[in-house]
Order: structure tokens, then C-alpha cells, then sequence
């Protein structure tokens, strides 16, 4: 079972993301992308895994190998994402859509006119959306005006490809939530990042 959307809201609310720097992106297998964040004084790392039924993200407390070369989604994220500062982390409604707005100096890396994301001579913003949808789960990378930039999975069905749209869910109020799902009462200790890390990867290792 997938995060819920009540978990994912605990999830952000623990990590506190805003004003983190990316120091770098990992793709330890195909469906992972984890980033190496540093936020007064600490350096810290954030799992995005897309594995079907196991979608979901969360703080990282081990290091996971990756294998192969950088693919190309990582790769353009490195270029264009890494020495940015994440400006704000937050869900789309109770939609299970996690946008990160991440702002990148000029001076993190090379910039200017024609480069996707481009903002001027201020840096670059670039939006990362992490949508969590069990069997059709997603990292999309797109400019501020939502053109997308470049995507994990690409999609041309979807529109989930370089030069597309990309249209997030209109938010729903919990209201209109026809299951009203609780956050779950994770075994073990320490906060609810710490317990859905252990109980994912025990799942996975069964």
C-alpha cells in the first residue's frame, strides 16, 4: 500500500524542505531518485521510489548504492537542478502530488538565455513534481509556467514528455475525499519519516 495522502502531508510537514540546498541527485535503480540536501548545518537525504505498490517518499537514513551511469532524467537534473535551494515542498490538495519549487543561482552553474527553466540573470527556478500514484507514479520537471522540461518516465500519452504541459490535478478539498484515510500507527521508534523508511524496505526485503 502506497502512502496516503494524510501521510504524505506528515511526511512534509517533518522534513520541513524549505530552504534546503541540493547538493546532488542519486538514481540508485530505475524507480528511485533520492536527494542530497543540506539545511542548517546538517546534511540529509530524501527517497522518492516509485515502485508499485510501494510509492511513496521519505527521509533516508542508509546509503543506497546505485548502479550504472547516471540515466537522463538524473542527468538533467543535475544540470539544472543541483546547487539549487528548495523554496517551498508542498502537496496539490489531498492528491498525492508532491510540487517542489527549487530556485538555482546563476552562480550555481552555468545559466542563460534558451536554457530550460531560465529566469534571467537571478538564476533559474525549476518545479519538480513527484506524483505518487500507485501504477502510475511520476517525477516531472517543469519551468515555472508548467512546460516540462523533462520527465522520469516519459509518457506521450499523458503528455508526460520534453516540450509538454504539464497539468496537476486541480486540489481537493479533504472534504470531498471519499475515503478519509488516517495516518497510519507505524511500528517502532522515532518519527513517522524513521518508521515508514523501516516499514517499506522490510516489505521489500520480504
Amino acid at each position: 500500500m502506497s502512502l496516503n495522502w494524510r501521510e504524505i502531508d506528515r511526511i512534509l510537514d517533518e522534513l520541513a524542505l524549505a530552504d534546503a540546498l541540493i547538493q546532488d541527485i542519486r538514481q540508485p535503480r530505475h524507480f528511485q531518485l533520492v536527494l542530497e540536501l543540506y539545511r542548517r548545518g546538517q546534511s540529509f537525504q530524501v527517497l522518492f521510489s516509485l515502485a508499485n505498490p510501494h510509492c511513496r517518499l521519505h527521509r533516508l537514513s542508509r546509503r543506497l548504492s546505485a548502479t550504472g551511469k547516471p540515466q537522463r532524467f538524473v542527468s538533467f537534473l543535475r544540470a539544472h537542478v543541483r546547487g539549487g535551494r528548495i523554496l517551498a515542498a508542498s502537496q496539490v490538495g489531498a492528491e498525492r502530488v508532491v510540487r517542489l519549487e527549487v530556485r538555482r543561482s546563476s552562480a550555481a552553474g552555468p545559466t542563460g538565455a534558451g536554457e530550460p527553466g531560465a529566469e534571467g540573470p537571478e538564476g533559474q527556478t525549476v518545479i519538480l513534481w513527484a506524483r505518487l500514484w500507485a501504477g502510475a507514479a511520476n517525477l516531472i520537471a517543469t519551468d515555472a509556467h508548467g512546460h516540462i522540461l523533462d520527465a522520469l518516465y516519459r509518457r506521450p500519452k499523458r503528455g508526460e514528455v520534453s516540450g509538454g504541459q504539464y497539468q496537476p490535478p486541480a486540489p481537493r478539498d479533504e472534504d470531498s475525499v471519499r475515503e478519509a484515510r488516517e495516518v497510519r500507527e507505524l511500528p517502532g521508534p522515532g518519527d513517522f519519516n524513521e518508521r515508514v523508511e523501516r516499514h517499506y524496505f522490510a516489505l521489500e526485503e520480504q
